[in-house]
């Protein structure tokens, strides 16, 4: 998604950048209105469940991320230097943001899986098993883009869409709900 008009403003705003954010719609719906709010403007966006805005800046001001669904969940972006990414997923029901570091590197394949489930979970990589906490992350080694693949406890496979080719960094986000485990990926830049 290119960067909106209003988001290019708080861009051009003579202060300093908060860092790179960027939101994630994993909330097992369907399409979220969402508006992200800093120094008097606001940018209203539409995404679909799995969809990511794309990274844009924020000023160094106090800023906001709202949803227009499901109890309007909202959340405050503090000001950081370094990237971030907003997941917004349901939990008991509900929909929550999680706000998290983004780890982006350019020029080579790195991975990690993020539980945002409610219970532990065991994950097959290659020869290895982790498991994650609920709420937790964890990074398997991995060599290249063949890595970036895993097993789920009902024995479903998992591995990056092919459509990304080019070296990133790759996060797997992992969400209960009651038909079982979903897995998305994210590109973490």
């Amino acid at each position: 998604m290119k960067t909106p008009l209003a988001l290019a403003a708080l861009l051009a705003a003579p202060c300093l950048l908060a860092g790179p954010f960027n939101v994630a719609n994993l909330s097992m719906g369907d399409i979220c209105k969402f508006t992200v709010a800093s120094d008097g403007v606001t940018q209203d966006f539409i995404l679909s469940f799995g969809q990511t805005s794309g990274t844009f800046f924020l000023p160094e001001k106090k800023a906001s991320l709202s949803v227009d669904s499901q109890g309007k969940p909202s959340v405050d972006i503090p000001a950081a230097a370094h990237p971030r990414l907003a997941i917004l997923h349901k939990v008991d029901d509900k929909l929550e943001f999680r706000i998290i570091e983004s780890k982006p590197s350019p020029d080579k394949w790195t991975f990690r899986i993020l539980n945002l489930g409610s219970e532990a979970i065991t994950i097959g990589h290659g020869k290895d098993s982790h498991e994650i906490p609920a709420g937790a992350e964890t990074s398997p080694a991995i060599k290249g883009r063949n890595d970036i693949r895993f097993t789920t406890p009902d024995g479903t496979a998992h591995a990056i869409p092919a459509k990304e080719t080019e070296p990133t960094s790759v996060l797997a986000v992992l969400i209960r709900s009651e038909e079982g485990w979903h897995v998305s990926f994210v590109m973490d830049r």
